[in-house]
């Protein structure tokens, strides 16, 4: 799993450095963007927490950029073996997710099946492109939906694609299926509201949204501008 996520990352342009428990990326690209990722692969994260800061300062050691301190983030590739409860998991995680210091904190967990079937199906090709390409296909989805709690490399991919907030996900317009604001308009012109609808946005989009205005005096000009 580790060379997998590692591959991902070094397709987005982040270079590594290794330390004594894992690969800390670094990014600093052209428009001044900047940051950091510790990787590290566990199979028991009770005490993660408690050991954070030896993991900070090892990071420390090899890293000593000014925004360091607040642009670094830790992503943990958790191996849970394929038998945890998923309630048990998730109480593990956000324990650790919503616990403030050192590092901004990801937990990605995965069973050796769901990571050996994706690594079948990604094969000798580049993963980004894997990741890229399935994750908007129909097809994987569904599968996905319907078979959520089962060990599959489809719920892994969607995984992924949450836990590593910098991926880009290219959704384009299904063909035939209108956007949301066309469709509304649609009805609106079809029980003869649109004007109705134009009149009431023009009035709204002039009221300062700090308006303290009383909902019976913005009742009153709705009503005075569209002549009652």
């Amino acid at each position: 799993m580790l060379s997998l996520i590692n591959e991902l990352f070094r397709s987005y342009g982040f270079v590594s450095k290794d330390i004594d428990k894992g690969s800390l990326f670094f990014l600093n690209n052209s428009n001044k963007k900047v940051a950091f990722w510790l990787i590290i692969q566990e199979t028991n994260i009770d005490s993660l927490v408690q050991n954070q800061a030896e993991l900070f300062n090892a990071c420390k050691k090899v890293c000593h950029d000014d925004d360091f301190d607040k642009n670094v983030s830790m992503l943990i590739l958790w191996d849970t073996g394929g038998k945890l409860n998923l309630d048990e998991m998730k109480q593990k995680i956000i324990k650790i997710e919503e616990d403030p210091y050192f590092f901004k904190k990801y937990v990605l967990y995965y069973s050796q099946i769901e990571h050996e079937n994706l690594e079948n199906q990604v094969k000798t090709g580049a993963f980004v492109d894997f990741l890229s390409t399935q994750i908007i296909l129909s097809e994987t989805f569904s599968y996905y939906k319907e078979n959520s709690e089962k060990q599959n490399w489809q719920s892994l991919l969607y995984r992924i694609a949450i836990k590593v907030p910098f991926v880009n996900i290219s959704v384009k317009p299904s063909i035939g299926i209108a956007s949301l604001s066309d469709h509304n308009k649609r009805k609106l012109v079809a029980a003869n509201l649109y004007e109705l609808n134009n009149k009431l946005i023009n009035i709204l989009k002039n009221i300062p949204i700090n308006s303290d205005i009383e909902p019976i005096d913005l009742l009153n000009k709705c009503k005075s501008a569209l002549g009652d």
